[in-house]
């Protein structure tokens, strides 16, 4: 008989592990059940290969695995996505970090673009383990629940349609019951260089990991640490479109998703100063005058982002300052979570080939954004609002206009 996994030394955690899969992923969905037979890991098919794509119809099945009884011992249920690949010793390593964890829905894998990878960034900073999702859908790619969540999960799917993408579903299951989802730092999957069953790489370009452990995973133990920022300086792309936006880490009605660049102005940063301190941060690097892969607009928004970020980042820090910022890159995984954010953001407009050389361009350029952010609440003190979003109101302008209209 299976049984559900068990490290020595761990004893709290007993882990069932399934991979779901598309029969066309069955040899990764192999791979990974061979990578570590200690694991036991089950492999679960699309009940309906045929049908048109849908991941919940697979997620679903998986999910509701852990009940069957072959492994009805275990504590923790882990479903993993046909299309990732783990770091090294991954058994160790996972039981590891859930035997740390805090108590909640347990994402080990961030997407570099995702708006909670700004929080992955900066609470890597302080050399925390674990940070609170600040999106409003889950990363499904590996993702841990107790074993009950994962049987009610199961049993809640079993009646929505298919169409309903599984990550938004068990964000809403999550939600609706007031359960949280830390996502741990760094990750423990990767995602494969693999054609998407349903068009994410041609939507969405690379989609790789914010921090991912790779072949390095003892560089830090896990702990219970969680550090979760108030809000996150995010680029958002869509339509064509790419803008900074500063999301407060809960959004409510007075403080809602904005423009990084009115949220700035809102709190004493005029328009000029801003468009002055980009001009001199960008002045400190004239190697992307010649080598880099954008121009001065999205120059502008991976700046915006970062200064923003550094402003945060006083939330994290010892002391909002540049000896505090330079003492935190010296956490284990600070410099190799920042080293992304360039990436995520060409992700659409590079190719795989060419984003890490385009993106290493542009790594100390932002760097030095989140330095000039990190003090710029010395010159302007309004700016430290950005620190409890919640204590103001932070709405876009349009917002503002129809509030005005309305009255």
């Amino acid at each position: 008989m299976e049984v559900a996994f068990q490290l020595a030394g761990a004893a709290g955690v007993r882990l069932s592990t399934v991979v779901m899969a598309h029969p066309r992923r069955r040899a990764d969905a192999m791979r990974i059940q061979g990578e570590y037979p200690e694991l036991n890991i089950r492999i679960v098919f699309d009940p309906e290969p045929g049908g048109p794509p849908a991941t919940l119809r697979t997620a679903r099945a998986a999910w509701a695995a852990v009940a069957d009884g072959v492994v009805a011992d275990a504590t923790h249920h882990l479903v993993l996505q046909a299309d990732v690949l783990l770091c090294a010793d991954f058994p160790r390593v996972v039981t590891q970090a859930l035997d740390a964890a805090p108590d909640g829905a347990l994402a080990l894998f961030a997407p570099w673009s995702m708006a909670t990878s700004q929080a992955v960034r900066l609470a890597a900073l302080a050399g925390a383990s674990w940070t609170r999702l600040q999106d409003g859908w889950t990363p499904t790619q590996a993702l841990a629940l107790p074993a009950e969540w994962a049987r009610e999960f199961g049993a809640v799917a079993a009646n929505l349609p298919d169409t309903e993408p599984d990550n938004r579903a068990m964000y809403s299951f999550l939600a609706e019951r007031e359960r949280s989802t830390y996502v741990a730092i760094p990750s423990l999957v990767e995602h494969a260089p693999a054609e998407s069953l349903l068009f994410n790489d041609l939507l969405h370009g690379v989609r790789e990991a914010t921090v991912f452990a790779g072949a390095d995973p003892a560089r830090q133990a896990f702990t219970d640490r969680v550090v979760s920022p108030p809000a996150v300086s995010h680029v958002w792309m869509g339509a064509g479109e790419y803008y900074s936006s500063y999301n407060p880490a809960d959004p409510t009605p007075r403080a809602m998703v904005t423009p990084t660049h009115e949220v700035l102005t809102q709190f004493g940063m005029a328009n000029e100063e801003m468009a002055a301190a980009f001009a001199e941060d960008l002045a400190r690097h004239p190697e992307l005058a010649e080598d880099s892969p954008v121009g001065e607009c999205l120059h502008f928004a991976m700046w915006l982002t970062m200064f923003a970020s550094g402003v945060i980042a006083g939330t994290v820090l010892d002391e909002p300052s540049s000896a505090a910022l330079d003492t935190a890159w010296k956490q284990p995984w600070a410099e190799d979570a920042l080293a992304t954010f360039p990436a995520a953001t060409l992700r659409k407009i590079a190719s795989r080939e060419a984003l890490g050389p385009a993106a290493r361009t542009l790594v100390p350029f932002c760097r030095s954004a989140m330095h000039s952010g990190v003090t710029a609440v010395d010159r302007w003190p309004g700016l430290t609002a950005l620190w409890d979003p919640h204590a103001h109101e932070i709405v876009p302008h349009w917002a503002r206009a129809k509030a005005g209209a309305d009255r």
